[in-house]
């Protein structure tokens, strides 16, 4: 996943290099599913994860989703909680335009802006602000 982190004299000792591109959002939904499970979250969640997945290899997606599953069995608890710490993890590494988007697919499943904050880290003024202009006669947690 990282060639460049290797010595390039490796790289002469191999006469072809095969390249795997990142999954597009279609097949990061797909490895989702196929991790998980169909059936152990909602569409919404589903939509979420495949945003925060969007761009990431199928090993990292895979690593992250199996972390997510010994959590949920660990724990004893719902999938979901297990999914949002995952989120609220991956959200450290994104830039805000993503991350305001992210914050009005969550408030679209329903996520109050509180939890939405929590996961994101974006403010809960920030978040009114980033949701379409019919999401914005209140606050679900007012």
């Amino acid at each position: 996943n990282h060639p460049d982190l290797l010595d390039p004299a490796v790289w002469r000792r191999f006469e072809s290099h095969v390249v795997f591109p990142l999954p597009p959002e279609q097949a990061a939904r797909r490895m989702v599913l196929t991790v998980l499970g169909e059936g152990a979250v909602g569409d919404e969640w589903l939509a979420v994860l495949t945003r925060v997945y969007a761009g990431r290899s199928y090993s990292d997606i895979e690593r992250e989703l199996t972390a997510v599953k010994k959590a949920a069995i660990l724990t004893g608890g719902p999938v979901e909680t297990a999914v949002a710490e995952s989120v609220r993890a991956a959200c450290r590494g994104m830039k805000k335009a993503d991350l305001k988007a992210l914050a009005v697919q969550l408030a679209a499943a329903g996520v109050s802006d509180r939890k939405v904050h929590d996961l994101t880290g974006l403010s809960r003024d920030t978040i009114r602000k980033a949701r379409p202009a019919a999401g914005n006669e209140g606050d679900a947690d007012a």
